[in-house]
């Protein structure tokens, strides 16, 4: 022991010194390197922190996407409910019809837009949680390293921070899966509040139907109604006024026939018969006008008069008459130079008789030898002019077979049994509404239809009252009119005669004064033949039987000398 070499206090110092280094060295090491223990705790502690957050941040986005989706939901609900106002303002069956069409279009767009964002919304949900997992997947292969891979992680902490990391991606694979099943049960829920709403509107259309259907019934037989009235009444008003136009007519031919007059008595030009047709054809066309505006007018006033009730004699009927005029002259025509003394007074006799005007008489189909008879002598055959005469009477005669019309059907008795018609149907089908309505079922048209029968039928009871009173004030406003027109009628058909015989006149004179002129052309061609037959037969006798009474010779008889 007293050997041992003591060291110096130098060399201790220095020895000293080197352990207080070494162990400042390994202190500083070891303190560097629980700072990047810790530094590595920290950073897998922030991006598994911020893997929650993006975890939590996907739930909300997913829960606010589903909100939206409930509020857009819940507005397309509100749309198809709101078919029902619209049902109930609906104005017929087939409008009804077009709603429930429209109501199932929109609730098919729907379903189809709910599809559509529910797929939008699982692909946010797909790609959100994919995003989680792929940051995952970066955070490890850029930052989960240990030091045999070349990182600066401790081998033993590399597993621990894997499950963590591990243990998001297991829960982020969870949350996709529940929230993918919560989008089905969401898009099942939503649907069915979709069907919910349109069912709602399915279940309002029997009621509605029901209600339109007799709301169409009172529509078709009151406006029916109405309309039938509104049109025998405008057609009512018309007939008046076709008989005022007639009566204007009628007062335009008179005053024509008057202002004829004056010329009445000048002789009309010679014509030609054969080549113009007997008389002033102008004359007898305005008295054959004259006479139908007159019997036009004598229909439309008695149809009037039975159309408003305004006859006291019910025996009153509309009979046709044949207007036709034969206003033709007998054919005079000269006898033969070769007729015998018997048959020669009977033609002078024709002949003065026309120049008297006795053969101006119009065809009036009675026997005997009157002018435009058949008849005539025992034993002899009519002349042809007599034969055509007669035959055209007979035709005149079969033309005024008179028919009776029957009676115009009165105004207020069609216009009654329309609105009686109106009111038994509408009644029908009411009896037949409130028999099969059910008690608690609300009215779905209101202002239409009444709580009850009695109420209804009094409603319409009264818009039928109303044609009632609209037919009586029409009745009343027509048949003052037809009394002022009456009197205007029988102050014309006062002159109407006059006119018609001014007018009928002047194609007999006129007739007459053609007949006459040919019968003058006639006479002159004949007289002028007999007078060179007078001339030849002068010459052929010799000179002193030129004058039987100085010679003592007497001029025997045509007869003898035909003996």
């Amino acid at each position: 022991m007293g050997s041992m070499v003591r060291p110096s206090s130098a060399a201790l110092v220095l020895v000293l010194l080197m352990l207080t280094y070494s162990l400042c060295l390994c202190c500083q090491v070891r303190a560097a390197r629980s700072m990047e223990l810790v530094a590595q705790r920290r950073r897998v502690e922030k991006h598994m922190s911020a893997q929650s957050k993006a975890v939590r941040e996907q739930l909300a986005g997913l829960n606010d996407n589903v909100l939206q989706l409930r509020n857009s939901v819940e507005s397309w609900v509100a749309k198809i409910k709101s078919y029902e106002r619209l049902l109930a303002n609906a104005l017929s069956l087939k409008g009804i019809d077009i709603i429930w069409r429209e109501a199932q279009a929109l609730k098919a767009k729907q379903e189809k837009q709910l599809q559509e964002h529910i797929g939008q919304i699982d692909k946010k949900v797909t790609s959100s949680c994919a995003a989680v997992v792929a940051a995952n997947r970066e955070f490890e292969s850029q930052e989960l390293k240990s030091l045999e891979e070349g990182g600066k992680y401790a081998p033993q902490n590399v597993p621990t921070y894997l499950a963590g990391i591990a243990g998001i991606d297991h829960h982020i694979t969870q949350q996709q899966q529940s929230q993918q099943q919560q989008l089905a049960a969401v898009q099942q829920e939503l649907s069915a509040a979709l069907n919910s709403a349109l069912a709602s509107i399915e279940q309002l259309l029997p009621s509605h139907k029901q209600d339109m259907t007799l709301i169409e019934t009172l529509n078709k037989f009151v406006e029916g109604a109405k309309k039938r009235a509104s049109m025998e009444l405008s057609r009512n008003s018309q007939e008046g006024e076709a008989i005022g136009t007639t009566l204007q007519q009628l007062h335009d031919a008179v005053a024509r026939a008057a202002n004829q007059q004056a010329a009445a008595n000048v002789p009309a030009p010679a014509v030609d018969g054969a080549a113009a047709p007997p008389g002033d054809p102008v004359a007898l066309e305005q008295c054959q006008a004259l006479l139908s505006t007159v019997d036009r007018l004598r229909q439309q006033v008695l149809r009037q008069a039975q159309v408003l009730e305004l006859l006291q004699s019910t025996g009153v009927t509309n009979t046709t008459i044949s207007l036709k005029i034969s206003a033709e002259l007998q054919p005079l025509p000269l006898p033969d130079s070769d007729t015998d003394g018997a048959a020669a007074p009977t033609a002078a006799s024709e002949a003065t008789a026309a120049g008297k005007g006795a053969a101006v008489r119009p065809t009036t189909g009675q026997k005997g030898g009157r002018p435009g008879t058949s008849g005539g002598s025992p034993g002899k055959a009519a002349p042809p002019g007599r034969q055509a005469q007669a035959n055209a009477t007979a035709s005149v005669a079969a033309e005024g077979a008179q028919v009776i019309e029957a009676p115009a059907v009165p105004l207020s008795r069609d216009i009654s049994a329309v609105i009686d018609a109106a009111k038994q149907e509408v009644e029908t089908a009411a009896k037949a509404y409130y028999t099969s309505k059910e008690a608690n079922r609300p009215i779905r048209y209101p202002a239409k239809i009444a709580p009850g029968l009695k109420e209804f039928m009094a409603g319409v009871d009264a818009v039928l009252q109303g044609l009632q009173q609209m037919l009586q004030e029409h009745v009343a406003t027509a048949a003052k009119q037809l009394r002022v027109q009456v009197v205007q009628t029988q102050r014309l058909l006062e002159r109407v005669p006059a006119a018609v015989m001014v007018l009928y006149v002047k194609h007999l004179l006129a007739a007459a004064d053609q007949q006459r002129s040919k019968l003058l052309g006639d006479f002159a061609g004949r007289r002028q033949v007999l007078d060179q037959q007078l001339e030849r037969n002068k010459h052929s006798l010799q000179p002193s039987m030129l004058h039987p009474s100085r010679s003592g010779c007497a001029v025997p008889s045509r007869r003898s000398s035909r003996a």
